[in-house]
């Protein structure tokens, strides 16, 4: 039930109804307020107003019409409130409100009426929520905003301008690559804007944080007589290189053990806000057809995931072209289509990304990894590095 105090002239008339949630707009007055109050399932409008100004007035007669002079309620109070139950008044129904204060005989002594129209009032968009709360960051990092309102388009800016419906739509998650306000606004259609929100983010590096996660699996050998000898033995010493080179271009470097897990690796990756995960791994044929595939993929999440995609492109464009057999390019695969990779899972890492550099059941790929450690290694930084650029890494 809304309770709305308006004024008017002499009089202050307030209604309330549960059917809806009610504003009630007169001709020529402002609306000063408005409140909930809740009385379960009973249906009770209240109008109230303020005495008129003449101390012979003993009583009040309050009747409402709508639009054809039919009555809809008439009632009698001594006072300046009058309980009704089961005024039923639809949405946009215009109606009339006529308050006559009485003598106890029965005499006017004066009144006052005016028209009024209920309105319900335009629920309101949900507050917008950012992925990251203000404050300081480093490295390339993105917030995602979003309401829970469904349907609402969110407006922002970032030159510190008031958003509106002609500002930037938002679309995807924005990356923060220097310091930013972001001020942003929900809107739908039949609601309310929401309130406006402001998000500052203050950047104190622009070096991107990686973390280098390469296989832990001492199980998966190589095919005999390649030298290749385990996954886990071969991509960390690929990743060895890649965390030389990063390093030289002073990019924070993390890395997992290779006694962890995937799920352990994981988690430690969470501990510092890395701007990318980056998975090395090399690949296995199905038993079915053991030994016979070749060839790099790079895989993300999937296609909502626009920078693990934009860097997973640069690092299979790099990977292959250092690859012999250009025909055997993978490409770019979304795990969640095959079941899900836990490293690349936005909801696990940030920027999941996992490669796999060959096949090592494949006997071209095996060697070819095995004798190209150093290259390989050198152009996934390379890749990273790349991605980064426009950052002035």
């Amino acid at each position: 039930m809304r309770k709305i105090s308006i004024k008017i002239l002499l009089i202050s008339i307030s209604i309330i109804n549960l059917l809806g949630i009610y504003h009630v707009i007169f001709d020529k007055i402002n609306i000063l307020s408005f409140e909930r109050l809740d009385h379960g399932q009973i249906i009770t409008n209240v109008l109230s107003w303020s005495k008129l100004n003449n101390k012979n007035a003993d009583k009040y007669r309050i009747t409402l019409y709508d639009i054809n002079n039919n009555i809809i309620l008439k009632t009698m109070s001594e006072n300046n409130t009058v309980n009704i139950d089961n005024l039923v008044l639809e949405n946009n129904q215009r109606f009339f409100i006529e308050v006559e204060a009485t003598t106890k005989n029965g005499n006017t002594v004066t009144s006052q009426q005016y028209s009024a129209t209920f309105k319900k009032p335009l629920k309101k968009v949900g507050p917008i929520k950012s992925s990251r709360q203000s404050g300081k960051i480093s490295g390339r990092k993105q917030i995602s905003l979003s309401t829970i309102t469904k349907g609402a388009t969110i407006y922002y800016t970032t030159d510190g301008s008031t958003p509106n419906s002609s500002s930037q739509k938002y679309t995807e998650p924005i990356t923060i690559n220097h310091n930013m306000i972001i001020k942003a606004i929900a809107l739908k259609d039949g609601f309310t804007a929401s309130d406006e929100v402001t998000f500052t983010y203050e950047l104190i590096s622009n070096r991107p944080i990686i973390y280098l996660s390469p296989s832990t699996q001492k199980h998966n050998k190589g095919i005999k007589g390649s030298g290749y000898t385990n996954e886990r033995e071969m991509m960390n010493k690929i990743a060895d290189v890649v965390e030389k080179y990063l390093k030289k271009y002073n990019i924070v470097v993390y890395r997992n053990r290779p006694t962890m897990t995937s799920t352990t690796s994981v988690l430690d990756s969470q501990k510092y806000d890395v701007d990318l995960h980056l998975a090395i791994h090399s690949n296995a044929s199905p038993d079915n057809v053991k030994g016979r595939y070749r060839g790099i993929e790079t895989w993300v999440w999937d296609s909502s995931c626009k920078e693990s995609i934009r860097i997973a492109n640069i690092l299979q464009k790099e990977l292959m072209s250092i690859y012999p057999n250009k025909q055997y390019d993978r490409g770019v695969l979304y795990s969640v289509e095959t079941g899900g990779l836990k490293e690349t899972n936005p909801d696990n890492v940030n920027n999941g990304i996992l490669i796999e550099v060959g096949f090592h059941d494949n006997w071209q790929d095996a060697k070819w990894i095995v004798n190209n450690i150093e290259k390989i290694g050198q152009s996934i930084a390379q890749g990273v590095i790349n991605s980064y650029k426009e950052e002035e890494v």
